[in-house]
């Protein structure tokens, strides 16, 4: 009698796992539909291609890193956000393709990928240096978005290191803390 109840507790236990699978799955495939529908906004993409606002601010193995403050205003109270654009250089535009080769993402046209720009909120304030990307487009010379990304409601806040070409961004966007 006792082996009857724990093989029908076994038996809700599977049950309960398979439908509660069940629901995340569809939950997720809900999600990914939803993300999908939603319009990449390619005025923005295409104003930030052809505006000559930018300011250099570095140059590593990728290519040239420009900036401009985003003219929408604050990404969130007491952040700034910035916008970063990479002018891909042919051995960083390789480079990224194998990575995305590698990750199985869509390479569909990236033979004509030449810029990537990143809307980025930065914090000015905290005692570490830290930035979270809130929005990503791949685009052509001409502005076409070849992939865009944006972060949801969760931002995943990251470290800045020192001598990188996000520490030189975050010292233009919060110059009064350069010496620190």
């Amino acid at each position: 009698m006792g082996g009857e109840i724990k093989q029908r507790h076994h038996l809700k236990a599977i049950l309960f796992t398979a439908i509660a699978m069940v629901i995340c799955i569809g939950l997720i495939m809900w999600l990914k539909e939803q993300a999908a529908q939603q319009p990449v906004p390619t005025d923005r993409a295409i104003y930030d291609v052809k505006t000559t606002d930018w300011k250099k601010y570095g140059t590593d193995q990728d290519g040239d890193h420009f900036y401009r403050f985003d003219e929408s205003g604050k990404a969130f109270p007491d952040m700034f956000s910035i916008k970063s654009r990479l002018v891909y250089s042919e051995e960083g535009k390789k480079r990224y393709i194998e990575e995305r080769q590698q990750a199985r993402l869509p390479l569909k046209d990236f033979d004509k990928l030449s810029s990537r720009t990143v809307l980025y909120g930065v914090n000015c304030f905290s005692e570490s240096k830290e930035l979270c990307i809130l929005e990503v487009f791949e685009l052509t010379k001409d502005g076409v978005t070849l992939d865009y990304a944006k972060s949801g409601s969760y931002k995943n806040w990251k470290q800045i290191g020192d001598g990188t070409i996000h520490d030189a961004l975050y010292r233009v966007a919060c110059p009064e803390k350069k010496d620190k």
